[in-house]
């Protein structure tokens, strides 16, 4: 079996790493919430006081999904360009949300952060329409498998 193409390896990582902070970050920040919350910074309590069960669903959907596209590019299955895409979709309505409901949690965002809100939405939005072309182009050229069961055709590859 040849080796997967380089770009394979840079998204997969980028869904794993996006799924491992998110993760972290949230394990984190609900531990010491919980815990001790007299610890938690101005910060973290001005968004536990602001977390709606909208935002939380739309945070955890998105998880779940960025982790699927990932397992899913990593293995070669064309799925993982409709994963990406409803990660994209699930990226915008959560920043829309936060844009119209929670105009605060943006202010918290560009606050605690080097990187303005807007900036950050733009970069994750442009990563992840990378992935999806990148994702085409690997589903065009018969990298990627339709169907479960099913070998992609290598001799499309990138970098062979």
């Amino acid at each position: 079996m040849k080796k997967r193409p380089f770009g394979v390896w840079i998204a997969g990582l980028y869904a794993f790493y996006k799924t491992a902070t998110y993760l972290f970050g949230t394990v984190v920040l609900f531990s010491v919430a919980y815990l001790y919350p007299e610890l938690l910074p101005e910060t973290g309590q001005i968004l536990m006081a602001n977390m709606t069960p909208v935002l939380a669903l739309l945070a955890w959907a998105n998880l779940l999904v960025m982790l699927a596209a990932g397992v899913s590019l990593f293995m070669l299955k064309r799925v993982a360009i409709h994963l990406f895409l409803v990660s994209l979709a699930l990226t915008l309505a959560s920043s829309v949300y936060g844009l119209i409901v929670q105009p605060e949690l943006v202010e918290l965002a560009t606050d605690s952060s080097s990187i303005p809100f807007y900036v950050d939405v733009a970069i994750s939005v442009g990563i992840r329409l990378a992935i999806v072309v990148y994702c085409c182009v690997l589903a065009r050229r018969g990298v990627l498998a339709a169907r479960r069961g099913v070998q992609p055709d290598r001799q499309g590859e990138i970098g062979r």
